[in-house]
C-alpha cells in the first residue's frame, strides 16, 4: 500500500483541464483510490487513469494498492510445499512427475523474483 496527499491549486480544476494519474511502472495490478474514493484499478500499461472528478483543491490523499503475481511468493520460498490435498486425486502424492517438478525448481532455483511494487514515477498530468 503506498499513500501520499499532495496540494492541488484550486486553478487545475477551473476550466476544460482533463488531470490523469500516470503510475509510471507498476508491477502488476493498481488499485487506485483518491480522497477515499475508488478511482479504478489498472493492470496492463499504461497504468493511467483520468482522476479528475476524484480530486478537490487543496490537499488530495492518494492511496495505491498494488498486488503482484505469485512468482514472487513462490521464489521466496526455501522448500516446495507439500502437494494440495485436492490435486492429490488428480497428480497423486509425493514421488510423481508433479512433485519431481517442483522439487526440482526449489533445488535449482534458477528464477529470481520479478520487481513488485509501485515502481513509477507517478505524475498527474494535465491535458486539455
Amino acid at each position: 500500500v503506498y499513500e501520499t496527499e499532495f496540494e492541488l491549486p484550486a486553478d487545475y480544476l477551473n476550466g476544460s483541464a482533463r488531470l490523469t494519474l500516470d503510475l509510471g511502472r507498476v508491477a502488476d495490478v493498481a488499485e487506485v483510490w483518491l480522497n477515499g474514493r475508488e478511482a479504478g484499478v489498472r493492470w496492463m500499461q499504461p497504468y493511467c487513469l483520468e482522476v479528475t472528478s476524484h480530486l478537490q483543491a487543496g490537499t488530495n490523499h492518494l492511496k495505491v494498492l498494488v498486488t503482484n503475481t505469485l512468482i514472487n511468493e513462490v521464489t521466496g520460498m526455501k522448500e516446495p510445499p507439500p502437494v494440495p490435498a485436492e490435486l492429490i486425486p488428480h497428480y497423486g502424492g509425493e514421488g510423481n512427475r508433479y512433485s519431481i517438478g517442483r522439487t526440482r525448481f526449489f533445488q535449482e532455483k534458477k528464477v529470481e523474483p520479478p520487481p513488485s511494487g509501485l515502481l513509477g514515477p507517478v505524475k498527474l498530468l494535465a491535458r486539455g
